[in-house]
């Protein structure tokens, strides 16, 4: 995970550079390099954190961090695999 969130925010500070500076620039065909970049770099960052989800009722725990334990059934079985409609 640490590599995704790594190369993912490089790639999106360097389609910021490029997109912003070409707009200053007036390179207005180098504009769509940039905001490709933007868009890729973006996304990566955005899937590279794990979702959370209760292995008991399935609720959404969220990303990032593993929460302790399921705030709707106080379970504290929770997993990355959704579990899909468990009730």
């Amino acid at each position: 995970m640490r590599a995704k969130v790594k190369y993912g925010g490089v790639v999106f500070l360097i389609g910021a550079v490029i997109l912003i500076g070409s707009a200053e620039l007036g390179f207005t065909d180098v504009m769509w390099v940039g905001a490709l970049a933007v868009a890729i770099g973006g996304a990566s960052l955005y899937m590279a954190f794990e979702k959370w989800y209760c292995a008991a009722c399935g609720q959404f725990l969220g990303r990032g961090s593993q929460p302790d334990r399921c705030e709707r059934c106080g379970s504290n079985r929770v997993t990355t695999e959704d579990p899909g409609a468990v009730r």
